[in-house]
């Protein structure tokens, strides 16, 4: 079997298995669980950091922590974490980013190697499409401001949804549920 320049430098950074093979179907599961881990960093990116260079910062985080990975998805899980500054305690509560581990957990060593390279190559097609998809999320809780007549409105964790008349009653109100 004669493999290329590239493919053997991937497989001596253990990145691709030579001769492994995946289809559009994988790459496509890939880019769910990508997007799902980009929008848990979101979520529990450091207090201490700059927000308005977070997709930079994890777009960046991404490719550093799949560079240290070696292909296991737990280094580049928390590569990634520290990369952002993550609050730990919020990081094992965010049911999106436990979502992503299982998924992570789950796949085999070729599928976690697939994986952290795909989230390298596609990282900031990942991050817009993350940032699509919590853009179209305020766009549903807006709609049902409107429909419950009240100034905010959050979703619980059960996917149950509550209005507040002042930001107080909500902040309140994500304090205990939290």
């Amino acid at each position: 079997m004669q493999i290329s320049m590239t493919e053997w430098r991937q497989h001596v950074a253990k990145l691709e298995a030579p001769g492994a093979k995946f289809g559009d179907t994988d790459i496509e599961r890939m880019h769910e669980v990508g997007i799902r881990l980009i929008k848990a960093l979101r979520a529990v990116y450091g207090k201490g950091l700059d927000r308005l260079s977070l997709w930079e910062r994890i777009s960046k985080g991404i490719l550093s922590a799949g560079t240290k990975s070696q292909g296991k998805g737990g280094t580049f899980l928390s590569g990634l974490l520290d990369y952002v500054q993550a609050d730990i305690n919020k990081a094992v509560a965010n049911p999106l980013l436990l979502e992503a581990y299982e998924d992570i957990k789950a796949m085999t060593a070729e599928e976690k190697r697939l994986f952290i390279r795909t989230c390298m190559a596609d990282r900031r097609f990942l991050c817009l499409e993350a940032r699509d998809d919590i853009e179209a999320e305020h766009e549903d809780l807006s709609e049902l401001r409107l429909q419950l007549g009240k100034e905010f409105v959050a979703r619980g964790k059960d996917g149950e949804i509550v209005g507040f008349d002042t930001y107080a009653e909500l902040k309140r109100w994500r304090k205990n549920h939290e």
